[in-house]
């Protein structure tokens, strides 16, 4: 009978003098549940962590947003207030540039006088 196939051979150290024979079927067995629960742990454990790793970057992410959200809304209302200071200017430049204006102050402030008929022009021949 060959017991190589039975029994494992593995010394305890409490009676490392004598051998110390175990049944192989028994000693298997204890490896896979052990390992089995082990690597049950070990699965659930890497679910846990990638569940949380998931959560804290969507509430990252939920953070970021409201944070440009609110940037967002305070460029609008400072886009609003510069449009509005480019419409007054804007307002102010025709008002400057008018004709009517330009003849007035031409008139008061320098004594110039508008012609009554166009200049002719003298061409030579």
């Amino acid at each position: 009978m060959d017991y190589s196939r039975i029994y494992k051979y593995q010394p305890d150290e409490e009676d490392s003098e004598q051998d110390g024979f175990k049944d192989r079927t028994e000693v298997e067995g204890l490896e896979s549940e052990s390992y089995k629960g082990n690597f049950r742990k070990v699965k659930i454990l890497m679910f846990a962590f990638m569940a949380s790793l998931l959560v804290i970057l969507y509430v990252v992410n939920v953070i970021k947003v409201k944070s440009l959200l609110k940037e967002k809304s305070k460029l609008e209302k400072q886009y609003i207030k510069i449009d509005d200071k480019n419409q007054i200017l804007r307002a102010k430049i025709n008002e400057l540039e008018s004709p009517e204006r330009i003849t007035k102050i031409a008139s008061e402030k320098f004594k110039m006088i508008k012609p009554d008929a166009l200049p002719e022009v003298i061409r030579d021949k």
